[in-house]
C-alpha cells in the first residue's frame, strides 16, 4: 500500500496499524516453515489406543516370522541324518529339532530409545541340539554315527528397523546333556560344570571335543 503524500490522516493510520497487524498473525505453522525452513517438528504423540494397536501389529508380523522360521528348519532336519557344520580345525555334523513344535515359544517386546529401531524382541524357544564330536577332517565327521544330545532353550533376538524386523542374533543353553545308550537316552556322566573345567584345561580342543571324546573313548 503506496504512503499517502503529506501528514498521515487518522483513518490512514488506522488502517495501516491492521494491515501490519495481519501480516504478524500468519497462521503459525507456516510462519515458522518461512522463519526457518529447517526447524525441527516434534513428532506427534500417538493416543494410548493407537500405540496398543501399533504394537499389537508388531507383534503379529514377529509371530509370522518366527514361526515360518521353526517350520523351515524342522523341515530341513526331517530325515535326522544331520549336516556338516564348523570349520577348520574342526568339524561336526547336527542336527535340531523343536519338540514342542513351531507354535511354542514366548515373546518379549520391549520399546527402546531409538528412532531407527525403537523396538527390540526376545523369542524364546525349547530346542534339541543333536551334534557328533569334533573331528579334525569332513569324512570323519560325516561317517561318525554317535550322536550326542543337548536340551535347553535358544534364545533369538530381533530388532524392528525400517518397519521389518531383522534377526540379531541367537543363544541356545542346554541344560542336559545326553548319550544313547542301546537306544535310550541317558545323562553323560560328566555334568556342566566338570565339561566347561575340561574347556578351561584344554582351550585348544574345547569342551565338546574334550567331553565326548572321554565319553566315546576315543
Amino acid at each position: 500500500m503506496p504512503l499517502p503524500e503529506g501528514p498521515i490522516k487518522p483513518v490512514m493510520l488506522f488502517l495501516l496499524t491492521l494491515r501490519f497487524i495481519s501480516l504478524c498473525v500468519l497462521d503459525s505453522r507456516f510462519a515458522g516453515k518461512i522463519l526457518n525452513p529447517f526447524k525441527k517438528t516434534e513428532p506427534t504423540e500417538l493416543a494410548p489406543a493407537e500405540i496398543e494397536a501399533k504394537i499389537e501389529g508388531h507383534e503379529a508380523q514377529l509371530e509370522a516370522i518366527v514361526r515360518n522360521y521353526l517350520k523351515a528348519n524342522a523341515a530341513k532336519d526331517a530325515d535326522h541324518t544331520g549336516r556338516l557344520a564348523g570349520g577348520k580345525p574342526h568339524f561336526y555334523r547336527e542336527y535340531i529339532e523343536y519338540p514342542e513344535g513351531p507354535d511354542a515359544f514366548e515373546m518379549t517386546i520391549s520399546e527402546v530409545d531409538s528412532r531407527s529401531a525403537p523396538y527390540l524382541a526376545d523369542v524364546t524357544v525349547k530346542k534339541q541340539r543333536y551334534a557328533t564330536q569334533l573331528h579334525e577332517k569332513k569324512k570323519d565327521a560325516r561317517a561318525d554315527p554317535v550322536l550326542f544330545r543337548g536340551t535347553g532353550t535358544e534364545t533369538m533376538t530381533f530388532e524392528l528397523r525400517n518397519g521389518k524386523w531383522r534377526k540379531l542374533g541367537s543363544l541356545f543353553v542346554a541344560d542336559r546333556f545326553e548319550e544313547n545308550v542301546n537306544g535310550e537316552w541317558v545323562p553323560v556322566q560328566e555334568t556342566v560344570d566338570e565339561l566347561m573345567a575340561s574347556e578351561l584345561a584344554e582351550p585348544e580342543r574345547g569342551w565338546l571335543g574334550r567331553a565326548w571324546s572321554s565319553i566315546a573313548g576315543r
